[in-house]
């Protein structure tokens, strides 16, 4: 499986398939062996595969969450993604190409039910209830968690809100 890391080395390109399986290789053999490969060396090897991979994004918008910047694009496989310019190295832009931004993606849309930049279409949008004490249900009063955010009740105990959110890594 070193061979992974070889050809990487030697500007070619393995499939994200293959990284998978290289990953779950060297974890798998931590398992058989009982530490004979440290979790150091697999972190270091994925460091290193990280360091190695090439993704060419064709950016579309970008988004601000958090104080923090991202691209909104597609990647190889076509499918429209959200990118941290923060975990990019060696980053260029292609000169002889001109931006054109797809006017048909509906960015706000995209997002209008998720929390922050995580966003997979295909996840239900479910409804969320959350109760507050009072001294917390003030706070989130004045500072929604999301827009889509409703006050069910408030008395002097606490508050109770109901979110419409896609159920994501981001959220739990």
């Amino acid at each position: 499986m070193t061979l992974i890391l070889n050809r990487l080395r030697d500007g070619r390109s393995a499939s994200p398939k293959e990284l998978a399986e290289y990953v779950a290789s060297r974890a798998g053999i931590l398992d058989d062996r009982m530490g004979t490969v440290s979790l150091r060396t697999i972190q270091r090897d994925i460091r290193t595969i990280g360091e190695l991979l090439q993704i060419d994004i064709e950016c579309n918008s970008s988004r601000e969450y958090q104080q923090r910047w991202h691209l909104i694009g597609y990647d190889s496989d076509s499918i429209l993604k959200t990118f941290g310019p923060d975990r990019m190295h060696s980053v260029s832009v292609a000169a002889d190409e001109k931006f054109v931004r797809d006017d048909a993606v509906d960015v706000p849309s995209l997002f209008r039910e998720s929390f922050g930049i995580w966003n997979n279409p295909s996840d239900p949008v479910e409804e969320i209830v959350l109760k507050y004490n009072a001294l917390d249900g003030a706070f989130v009063k004045t500072l929604p968690l999301h827009s889509s955010q409703e006050i069910l009740s408030d008395t002097s105990d606490g508050i109770t809100v109901r979110l419409r959110l896609r159920i994501t890594n981001k959220n739990c």
